[in-house]
């Protein structure tokens, strides 16, 4: 069955309506909009977007929302970023680099435990990570941090690697194969609710990549 005729009887499907989160933050893409809660990101929870492979290109579905939040007081957050991702949000024009945020924990220190504490801190509007582990305990209590702060928390994981199925926030899933891009809403038990084909975009990084000096706020690893 193809990828369209998949999505017709996903979406087709009678299910009971999502309630939507008092306030959201618009996701500005026309095509993820059909998919997200209500139209956009909750401003506070924690949303998974598991994706084939580390390279994955996936910024595109977030830099206009992140653009729309850079020019808020608060910070863009984001531990220990891959250089793709953050390569991207770096160069996306719309974005404010001087309101990023970004910090590599020292080796020594749980990556996991500093995500906690931005979160839970209110000083980000978003806090953006890639952890490598895999347990409840973590996605509770991100959860509860993101709650307290007022924080958009965003979890970027490999999908072959996400073993358990966690009923915490937001979870979408970006799949990729020969006709594009389809990206799933998941419910509480891993089932897929609704989706959306995107176009197929690759990550233009030919040009420069701004170097670590040259926009927001990098913290980086003790000696």
């Amino acid at each position: 069955m193809s990828t369209v005729r998949k999505l017709y009887h996903l979406n087709a499907r009678e299910r009971k309506p999502v309630k939507p989160p008092p306030v959201i933050i618009p996701a500005d893409h026309v095509a993820l909009a059909n998919v997200l809660p209500a139209g956009g990101w909750p401003q506070r929870g924690l949303v998974e977007i598991m994706v084939p492979a580390e390279a994955t290109e996936v910024m595109s579905l977030l830099t206009p929302a992140l653009a729309r939040l850079s020019r808020q007081d608060r910070w863009l957050g984001m531990v220990a970023p891959p250089y793709l991702p953050r390569a991207s949000i770096l160069s996306f024009p719309g974005i404010e680099v001087s309101r990023i945020l970004q910090i590599n924990p020292h080796a020594s220190r749980s990556g996991l435990w500093t995500v906690e504490q931005l979160l839970q801190s209110g000083i980000c509007s978003v806090v953006m990570a890639w952890p490598a582990c895999d347990t409840e305990l973590m996605a509770t209590r991100l959860q509860q941090a993101a709650v307290a702060g007022n924080t958009l928390g965003i979890l970027f994981r490999i999908a072959r690697f996400c073993r358990r199925v966690y009923r915490t926030g937001l979870r979408l899933v970006l799949e990729e194969d020969a006709e594009g891009r389809v990206v799933y809403r998941l419910d509480d038990h891993g089932n897929r609710v609704a989706g959306v084909a995107l176009e197929r975009r690759s990550a233009d990084l030919s040009a420069r990549a701004p170097e670590p000096g040259c926009g927001g706020r990098n913290i980086l690893r003790s000696p």
